[in-house]
């Protein structure tokens, strides 16, 4: 999940949903022209962004930016997360150093569910965990929680 509380200060969450909000309403098709300009030798994720013709390789627009983080902070409110089941064995997979979505948003699920959960921090800076460059870091732990659970 994607969390702004590790990277920024309540008062600035506040002001950048309000900023998010009347820019997604009054201009929604704009793109945000804050993203910063990507590293293209800091990861990998950067290069499948801009090079796979499957991924969008342009800045997001504004509406898109708060429609993702408002359904974000919607997902992992307590009052969503009684209604998912206790006993449902689930797989997490992220990676340790994401750029774009901190691993505290997955401890904090698994920490929900409770011992059903299963949490797998890859060694990796990537956010797209399932294209196929990357994929075989996560096969091998969706197999085996597949053949635990199957």
């Amino acid at each position: 999940m994607f969390s702004l509380e590790s990277r920024l200060r309540n008062i600035d969450i506040y002001f950048i949903f309000q900023f998010l909000k009347r820019a997604a309403s009054s201009r929604p098709e704009s793109m945000n022209k804050y993203e910063g300009n990507k590293n293209y030798g800091a990861s990998f994720e950067v290069f499948m962004r801009y090079v796979d013709p499957f991924f969008y390789p342009h800045r997001l627009t504004y509406k898109t930016v708060y429609s993702l983080l408002t359904a974000c902070i919607e997902v992992n409110k307590d009052e969503n997360m009684v209604h998912y089941p206790k006993d449902l064995p689930t797989l997490l997979i992220h990676s340790k150093w994401d750029r774009t979505c901190d691993i505290k948003g997955p401890k904090d699920i698994c920490s929900k569910i409770g011992k059903s959960c299963k949490l797998v921090d890859l060694n990796s800076t990537c956010h797209y965990l399932l294209v196929a460059q990357i994929s075989f870091n996560a096969a091998r732990h969706i197999m085996a929680w597949l053949s635990e659970h199957g």
